[in-house]
């Protein structure tokens, strides 16, 4: 299963991304804020952070098994724990910093959803994509007690200026499904 992520604001009291298994996930021009673990990484996954500012009170990072972490042009607030094989590759221009930025901004990439003309389409969660099917989200406004937005199988999301507020998951990815989110906010 495929992740990307492009100019979204991830803030959370949880783990802001946990990936296992053999997912990969890009994520670009973003902010990613957890009161605890930024990113969790366990078994054979890849995450790639690219002009992303990421920051955990924990930590930015914590790998295990085989994950791999690359970075390009980013800034990680916070630890890096590694255990069993996992990698950290540094493609240049990033920068670590222990502790908290005071009062840390989102990047200037990272606009809000544009305002609603005349009503977004509201929905209370979980919306859910299953088997082959391909759906294209936009100008979405979910308010959800668990799950946001549920991909299985080989299914595609594209999500887009779109606002997403989850009790537990923002977006959970299962099996080959794919999901892009472009100018979003992702609160879970």
């Amino acid at each position: 299963e495929t992740i990307t992520v492009k100019g979204v604001a991830i803030v959370t009291k949880g783990p802001a991304i946990s990936v296992r298994g053999r997912c990969k996930v890009v994520i670009e021009d973003s902010y990613v804020q957890s009161e605890e673990w930024a990113i969790r990484m366990n078994g054979q996954t890849s995450v790639t952070i690219r002009r992303s500012h990421v920051e955990g009170s924990r930590g930015a990072a914590k790998m295990s098994a085989r994950a791999t972490l690359t970075g390009r042009r980013s800034l990680f607030v916070g630890a890096l724990e590694r255990k069993g094989q996992s990698t950290y590759r540094d493609n240049g221009g990033n920068e670590w910093r222990r502790g908290r930025v005071p009062n840390p901004a989102p990047p200037a990439p990272v606009p809000p959803p544009p305002p609603a003309t005349p009503d977004p389409l509201q929905a209370s969660g979980p919306i859910e994509c299953r088997g082959n099917e391909s759906l294209r989200l936009s100008r979405l406004r979910i308010d959800a007690p668990r799950n946001g937005i549920v991909a299985r199988g080989n299914c595609s999301v594209v999500i887009t200026d779109s606002e997403i507020t989850a009790g537990r998951v923002g977006v959970a990815v299962q099996g080959n499904a794919q999901v892009t989110i472009r100018r979003s906010t992702v609160h879970g």
